[in-house]
C-alpha cells in the first residue's frame, strides 16, 4: 500500500531502536544497515522529544516503550497506531488496531 501511494507509514525513532537491538542478535552489522536503509524507503522515521517524554512519565498504562510509541504518534498527527499488541494501548485517545484490522479497513 505504501509502494502505491495509498498510505504514509510513520515509526517513532524507538521502533528503529528496537528493530536494531533485535535484528543484530542473528545478522551482521552490514546486514543491519542495510535492513534499515531498505525501511526507509518506505517509512518515515519520527523523533521523540523530550516534551514526549515529560508526558509519557504521566500516562498510566502497562507497557512504557508502547507509551513512548503512543506519544511520538500523537504529537505528530498521526491517525492510528498499529500494533500486535493492542491491549497495552488500553489508555489510548488514538485508534489502535492489529494490522489484520488495518488491513481489513484499508
Amino acid at each position: 500500500m505504501c509502494e502505491q501511494s495509498l498510505i504514509v507509514l510513520y515509526v517513532s525513532f524507538l521502533t528503529i531502536a528496537n528493530l536494531a537491538y533485535i535484528v543484530r542478535k542473528s545478522r551482521s552489522q552490514q546486514q543491519l544497515r542495510t535492513i534499515i536503509a531498505d525501511l526507509k524507503l518506505f517509512v518515515n522515521v519520527l523523533p521523540m522529544t523530550d516534551e514526549q517524554l515529560n508526558f509519557a512519565l504521566q500516562v498510566d498504562g502497562k507497557d512504557f516503550e508502547d507509551i513512548l510509541q503512543y506519544e511520538c504518534a500523537k504529537a505528530f498527527g498521526c491517525d492510528v497506531i498499529v500494533s500486535r499488541n493492542k491491549k497495552d494501548f488500553s489508555f489510548s485517545e488514538l485508534q489502535v488496531l492489529t494490522p489484520s484490522e488495518y488491513l481489513e479497513n484499508a
